[in-house]
């Protein structure tokens, strides 16, 4: 998981890199890392309250939807699918 992890992670940083104008890319990586580093630890605690009250299941399920909702968006856009 950790490897497919690095190759997205490379794959990501590389369409945002192509896509963003080059007087803006330091402002739009920093705006990136600055979301990445913030609301990683937002969503680690509250995965952490939601197992510790007993909802699991729920919160897999959660996360699941999360996903296939944003992969949906994301491959119904036809800017994305063009990058």
């Amino acid at each position: 998981m950790g490897f497919l992890n690095g190759i997205a992670v490379v794959i990501y940083m590389s369409i945002i890199q192509r896509a963003a104008p080059s007087a803006m890319l330091g402002r739009v990586m920093s705006l990136l890392v600055l979301a990445g580093l913030s609301l990683q630890p937002l969503g680690q605690l509250s995965t952490a309250w939601s197992i510790r009250a007993g909802w699991l299941t729920a919160s897999y399920l959660t996360a699941a939807a999360i996903m296939v909702v944003t992969s949906l968006v994301a491959m119904a856009s036809s800017t994305i699918r063009d990058l």
